[in-house]
């Protein structure tokens, strides 16, 4: 059943030359079949150009099954929630994990009873960890919106770089009735960021030599001395 669309799928994923994400059940070795999330990243060279395709296969049968049953929430909010590409977590009043989206479990390879004790355990990178907590229980406790920068292990343990933003939801008399928290991969531009201010640095020791590294990186780069004057 799933055959057609992972083929149609997967010649998209050739043709944009983008990573991409599939689902599809797998056949294990007793003939029973179970869901997958198929993540698929291309392998370029120095100079840009694909060499290879990269493809991990990551078992969510277990997730899927209480991603369905488990929350309490209704119909449409649930589909409406599970069809944004991002990781979206929706939050009691008291700051308390109540659903997560099914990007969320895929993403993470977890349940969501394990992502309810987020603070004591290894999701967000324990560098980061007592950040995220004192920030969230400051938009807990005054209702002011949260935004926080962090890192969140992927279910095969890399961690990658995402920004959180979470509003409250009130009602007519003002009274917080939902947390929203949408959560946003930025890791590539993180990356970026890096190598920009490390190309910078080199350059200020020896401008002639990492010209290339700097021109190599994909975006607009310039540099100014303190008084605000161009000099690269």
């Amino acid at each position: 059943d799933d055959a057609r669309q992972v083929s149609q799928g997967w010649q998209a994923i050739i043709e944009s030359g983008e990573p991409r994400d599939l689902r599809a059940r797998l056949r294990r070795a007793d003939g029973a079949y179970r869901r997958f999330v198929l993540r698929l990243s291309p392998v370029a060279d120095a100079a840009g150009n694909l060499q290879k395709w990269c493809g991990i296969a990551t078992d969510i049968d277990e997730i899927c099954q209480p991603a369905t049953a488990a929350p309490a929430l209704e119909p449409d909010l649930r589909t409406l929630i599970d069809s944004i590409p991002a990781l979206v977590s929706l939050m009691t009043p008291s700051g308390e994990l109540e659903y997560v989206n099914i990007h969320n479990l895929q993403y993470m390879g977890t349940t969501l009873e394990a992502l309810k004790g987020w603070t004591t355990s290894e999701i967000i990178h324990p560098d980061d960890k007592p950040r995220v907590i004192e920030s969230w229980t400051h938009a807990v406790t005054t209702g002011e919106p949260f935004r926080e920068e962090q890192r969140i292990r992927r279910a095969d343990g890399a961690y990658h770089w995402f920004v959180a933003n979470g509003i409250p939801m009130r009602d007519d008399a003002g009274r917080i009735t939902r947390w929203w928290v949408i959560t946003v991969d930025i890791d590539e531009q993180k990356r970026d960021k890096a190598l920009i201010a490390q190309a910078l640095v080199e350059i200020s020791a020896s401008e002639a030599r990492f010209r290339s590294l700097i021109n190599a990186v994909p975006g607009f780069v310039w540099s100014a001395a303190p008084d605000g004057y161009v000099s690269f």
